[in-house]
């Protein structure tokens, strides 16, 4: 698989909800500043196609120029996600995020699921990739696309992080995308409710056959903080 057939779906969210819990950084400008600075390196030391979605309206003017430097395989889908029509939430069985009496309302997986299954909806590069990841935005993973390359992507249908409970980083085939992104109220395969974004897609993953999902190693990233305020070094 080459690299103009697998996505990477950057999820970035700058203005945070007062009403969303386990975040350390809530500061604007820091958060978008880290953003800024991931988004770049992705694009200008990797080959892969960028989906960058962010879902409190910052539309990111700053990347601009990269819209046109990299045209063929760079994308920006912004949206403000308390300004999304009702009947998208309710036909992606999303209505939580309109709910801040529901007890998933506080979820920041609850927004960031919607996000990736909406940039998805909104995509031009999503249909021309056979594969495609997300990745917190926060992060570029160096060794990252060099470790794709050892894997043909057409022999799996789902990819973890080195510890499949953590959610920064989830990948699937663009067939299995939505048994794995679909928001769904955070349905689990027997139908129950999940709280936790990281439990929801361990439980989705488990799914498929084991040998036909890519565990990718432990990599070497520059400290980030991350959403439990500890400074992370793999994904």
């Amino acid at each position: 698989m080459t690299n103009s057939h697998i996505g990477i779906i950057l999820t970035c969210t700058v203005f945070v909800n007062d009403r969303k819990i386990w975040l350390s950084q809530r500061e604007p400008l820091e958060r978008k500043r880290i953003y800024l600075e991931s988004i770049r390196k992705w694009l200008e030391e990797t080959d892969l196609n960028i989906i960058v979605v962010e879902n409190s309206g910052y539309d990111f003017p700053e990347l601009n120029p990269y819209l046109v430097t990299y045209k063929d395989r760079f994308e920006k889908i912004c949206f403000q996600e308390n300004l999304v029509e009702d009947e998208l939430f309710d036909r992606l069985d999303a209505r939580a995020l309109r709910n801040p009496d529901d007890y998933l309302y506080t979820s920041k997986g609850t927004s960031e699921i919607f996000a990736i299954y909406y940039g998805s909806l909104r995509s031009r590069l999503f249909p021309q990739c056979h594969f495609v990841i997300k990745i917190t935005g926060r992060y570029f993973i160096p060794e990252f696309e060099a470790f794709l390359k050892t894997k043909n992507l057409h022999h799996f249908d789902a990819l973890t992080s080195h510890d499949p409970t953590m959610c920064m980083i989830v990948g699937a085939s663009r067939e299995n995308f939505r048994l794995i992104f679909y928001p769904d109220q955070f349905k689990s395969r027997e139908g129950l409710h999940i709280h936790h974004i990281e439990t929801l897609f361990y439980d989705r993953i488990q799914r498929f056959d084991e040998t036909r999902i890519v565990r990718c190693p432990i990599f070497n990233i520059p400290p980030t903080l991350n959403g439990n305020n500890v400074l992370i070094e793999e994904l």
